[in-house]
């Protein structure tokens, strides 16, 4: 106990960098679901999982290395390593990173981000803005229930092959492109300009935004 305060009080007279507190002693939750506006979750490793309901209480389950946890302003930051699954209310916006591990979110309405060094990421029944940046070539499969007025979707691959599927009365602006590989619209109300490799144009009236870019990868974008 000596050691480790002396150890502390040298950290403050130094300005040494601080130590991330050790697997399991950060605060596991549950939080109070009307104090969170917002999620944060920064991952090591390991499949994410995020569920979108209609909760009173954020809960987070079977994270093997939870770090750190903090819930400030609205926004719960979470730090964590292995696999994370997350209850959330459906209305809340929500940014997940990952290094290495998939990414799955359903259920949710607020406005998402998604960035993976290298990771699969699938998106069930999504309702709000959303972007995806993957660093690699693991696919990007999205069901989006509703595009809003004034909706921006944004994903981005390195490589990997990106399937959006969004009601056919969507409303947006389209510009996808790939490097190498085709895409393909069906489905929807599409006017504009499609090749092999690309397609700019307008779906319905254009009151939103998709933008689907992969370097390397076929892009389908697809209506029901």
């Amino acid at each position: 106990m000596r050691r480790a305060a002396f150890l502390c009080v040298v950290a403050l007279l130094t300005g040494c960098p601080t130590v991330e507190p050790a697997p399991g002693t950060a605060f596991l939750g549950p939080w109070d679901a009307a104090d969170v506006d917002e999620l944060v979750l920064t991952a090591a490793a390991g499949q994410v999982v995020l569920l979108g309901d209609g909760v009173s209480q954020v809960t987070l389950a079977g994270a093997s290395d939870v770090f750190a946890t903090a819930l400030e302003g609205g926004v719960l930051t979470i730090s964590a390593s292995g696999d994370v699954q997350l209850t959330v209310p459906a209305d809340i916006d929500w940014t997940v990173e990952t290094q290495t591990g998939d990414v799955s979110a359903s259920g949710l309405g607020g406005t998402g981000t998604v960035v993976t060094d290298l990771g699969e990421v699938v998106g069930n029944d999504l309702v709000g803005s959303l972007s995806v940046q993957v660093n690699d070539n693991a696919p990007v499969g999205v069901h989006l229930a509703a595009l809003p007025s004034g909706g921006v979707v944004i994903i981005e691959s390195m490589l990997g092959p990106i399937v959006l599927d969004v009601p056919a009365d969507t409303s947006a602006t389209l510009a996808a492109t790939t490097g190498s590989g085709s895409v393909d619209v069906t489905g929807v109300d599409f006017s504009g300009t499609l090749l092999d490799e690309s397609a700019e144009g307008v779906l319905g009236a254009g009151d939103g935004s998709l933008r689907l870019v992969t370097g390397g990868g076929d892009i389908a974008l697809s209506g029901y």
